[in-house]
């Protein structure tokens, strides 16, 4: 049975996702078949279009782009920040501890200082760093931010 340019390429893409490709099948497809170039070239094309594209929405200043199968800024934003509140609101005038990744640290430094989502970010993010909010009522206060002098020994790197 011959196959098709296309579907020899269609198994070698389906091999590729269980670790595997046949690259001397593909390469020699590809080589010996003007149809097959043409479909490999179209496909990885539509792929790189398609992914520049999501990486340039993911890095514009639109707070409700959502990334496929995920969340917008905003999204995130207001899930952080409910979040948090309710943590606060059930633990006033206590000391809290949060463990918390850069976007939702982005999150809390921009409701802070109430920065809007749309304005690019032009605050550190450090890895491992240690940040300090108050929070009196409705107002919260950025006491410490990106400190990282307990990692004087080895070193932060902002998180973008």
């Amino acid at each position: 049975m011959t196959q098709t340019p296309s579907r020899l390429f269609i198994e070698a893409i389906e091999d590729s996702i269980i670790g595997f490709i046949r690259i001397k099948d593909l390469e020699s497809l590809i080589k010996n078949n003007s149809a097959a170039r043409e479909y490999f070239g179209r496909f990885i094309m539509t792929r790189l279009i398609y992914y520049m594209n999501q990486h340039a929405r993911f890095i514009s200043a639109d707070p409700d782009y959502v990334i496929p199968g995920g969340e917008s800024v905003r999204q995130r934003y207001e899930r952080t920040i409910n979040a948090v509140q309710k943590i606060i609101g059930a633990n006033r005038d206590r000391r809290i501890i949060l463990v918390i990744h850069g976007g939702g640290l982005d999150s809390l430094f921009r409701h802070a200082l109430e920065i809007p989502l749309t304005r690019s970010r032009n605050f550190s993010l450090m890895n491992a760093s240690m940040n300090v909010l108050s929070v009196e009522g409705d107002a919260w206060k950025v006491e410490t931010w990106g400190d990282v002098s307990h990692l004087a020994d080895i070193g932060a790197l902002d998180d973008f």
